[in-house]
């Protein structure tokens, strides 16, 4: 079982924001390493990907560009919107 402050003390080796990996940890199942690895690896793979953007944006008061997400950067949250963009054409 992984604390969140372990997992938070990992921000600056995954070139994570701290806030994305705390939403991470917020919506994981449980907190064991294992877990937690698999959706900061693949979000959209465990449906959280939507969940995650709104808990580390408000729900759109901040600005996803201030986050970075590891070698996605900023841009992290293109995939979000285009998983809403796909969803709202079909």
């Amino acid at each position: 079982m992984t604390t969140l402050s372990n997992w938070l003390a990992q921000s600056d080796s995954r070139e994570t924001s701290p806030e994305i990996l705390a939403a991470i940890f917020a919506v994981a199942e449980n907190h064991n390493e294992e877990t937690l690895n698999a959706i900061w690896d693949d979000p959209e793979h465990y449906g959280v990907l939507v969940t995650i953007f709104e808990i580390v944006t408000q729900n759109g008061l901040n600005d996803p560009t201030d986050f970075f997400w590891g070698a996605s950067g900023s841009s992290w949250a293109d995939s979000r919107n285009a998983t809403q963009s796909n969803g709202a054409a079909q």
